[in-house]
């Protein structure tokens, strides 16, 4: 079970160190009004495999999760001048054993949209794990890991990344815990990501 733990660490750290690109204020109050760009996404794909490590009569169960999404996004730049923009998908968990919803992930591309236009991308999330040891006969459950909470994908203008041109989230959910934490979250794991 520590080599399960210290390969989720080392993946959490790799999404860490690329944390720190990410601007320290982000504003949704022009998202979808002024802009001439607009966002949509939705999934395209979703896998959660289950691995079945061992179970007893006496009522122990030990079972391990990997889970992954993936995003398809289409971005229309309706102006007459060509549009650069950012996409980027970031990506929510909610912890196992405390149930707090972090942002564990992000993906972007950037790209020069004509006018009149529609650039796609496709995003994969990095794979989430969990297990789950569950021992009936004793009335005890240990998890650890996280599942997927959802997703957020953002257009902005590169050179203004904390300006949000247009955005969509996977639940409304997840936009308002966008809304009111995602500056706060980005900064966190910026911050995890220098040390």
């Amino acid at each position: 079970m520590n080599k399960k733990l210290t390969v989720i660490f080392l993946a959490l750290a790799f999404a860490n160190a690329c944390f720190a690109q990410q601007p320290a204020q982000i504003d949704f109050t022009r998202s979808g009004r002024v802009s001439s760009v607009r966002l949509e996404a939705h999934e395209t794909g979703n896998a959660k495999v289950g691995f079945r490590n061992g179970e007893t009569v006496s009522g122990i169960d030990d079972r391990d999760f990997q889970r992954n999404k993936s995003i398809a996004t289409s971005t229309v730049n309706t102006g007459r001048v060509p549009a650069s923009v950012r996409i980027t998908i970031y990506w929510f968990a909610q912890n196992l054993a405390d149930k707090r919803t972090v942002l564990f992930a992000f993906d972007e591309d950037v790209s020069e949209i004509k006018p009149m236009t529609t650039f796609k991308a496709n995003f994969e999330m990095p794979t989430l794990q969990s297990s789950i040891l569950n021992l009936k006969d004793l009335g005890e459950k240990w998890v650890s890991g996280a599942k997927v909470a959802g997703w957020l994908a953002t257009a902005t203008d590169p050179t203004n990344p904390g300006v949000v041109l247009s955005h969509y989230a996977s639940t409304p959910a997840i936009e308002a815990l966008a809304r009111k934490e995602l500056a706060e979250m980005v900064a966190k794991k910026a911050a995890q990501a220098a040390q």
